[in-house]
């Protein structure tokens, strides 16, 4: 028996955001390291991210629309910049509040529960 399975391959209009979403207001990027910025726009378009209005770095959309630019490494801040992104093809987004800081991906409770780890040293 055969089964013939179609996939529909379509690109969300995110909501007319340039930017991935997993980039928001109010996050922050790892100091002292270059950043990857990406998202959506047209193919073939070119995409210049800014810091507080100024030029920090570009990148040019593949074939199917998705871009990269790399964010030169920053230092620590704890002032907050406007991060922007504007399309050639007329599009642009901004990112509002973000701080350069170090980040940490934490996960598990595990040391809660192990026999090295004594509560009643906690006052």
């Amino acid at each position: 028996m055969k089964f013939l399975l179609l996939l529909s391959v379509f690109k969300l209009s995110h909501c007319g955001s340039l930017l991935s979403s997993t980039f928001s207001d109010h996050m922050v990027l790892q100091r002292d390291s270059a950043n990857v910025i990406w998202g959506y726009t047209s193919p073939g378009a070119t995409v210049n991210i800014t810091l507080n209005g100024v030029y920090s770095t570009s990148g040019i959309a593949d074939s199917s629309g998705i871009y990269r630019a790399l964010l030169p490494p920053r230092p620590a801040s704890l002032s907050s910049v406007i991060v922007g992104a504007f399309s050639s093809s007329g599009g642009s987004s901004t990112l509002q509040d973000v701080l350069f800081g170090d980040v940490f991906l934490c996960s598990g409770v595990s040391f809660l529960f192990s026999n090295n780890f004594s509560w009643h040293l906690i006052p």
